[in-house]
Order: C-alpha cells, then sequence, then structure tokens
C-alpha cells in the first residue's frame, strides 16, 4: 500500500474524530504511537494504540488531580 495513502487516511480519521469525541490525550498519544510504529512499518497500529493509551493516561491523570 502507498505510504502517502496511509498517512493521509491516518490524518483524515484523526483530525476528523478528535472533535467529535473530545478524547484527551488520544491525539498526542496517536502521534507518538505513528511515530514509533512507523520504525516497525505499522504506523497505522501505532496511531491506534497510542490513542488508546493516550486516552487512558489523561483519564488517569485527570482522576489524580481530582482526588487532590
Amino acid at each position: 500500500m502507498n505510504k502517502h495513502f496511509c498517512y493521509a487516511v491516518v490524518f483524515i480519521l484523526l483530525t476528523g474524530a478528535a472533535p467529535l469525541s473530545y478524547a484527551a490525550g488520544c491525539l498526542k498519544g496517536a502521534a507518538v504511537g505513528a511515530a514509533v510504529g512507523h520504525l516497525k512499518n505499522h504506523a497505522v497500529l501505532g496511531a491506534v494504540g497510542g490513542c488508546i493509551v493516550g486516552h487512558h493516561m489523561a483519564a488517569k491523570d485527570k482522576k489524580n488531580q481530582a482526588k487532590g
């Protein structure tokens, strides 16, 4: 599959879904995951995993800040 096509699809999916979902940490995690996944030729998989982990970490930080 063409590398530029994959990047375009990931970009469209991330920018289109982010304003609707308001997922804290997802975009930052997806960017890091895509960069790391790119090293192993799995940028899309890395972006998805990074989004999941980034959202989880942001929710955990928010919960810890609420506790005091």
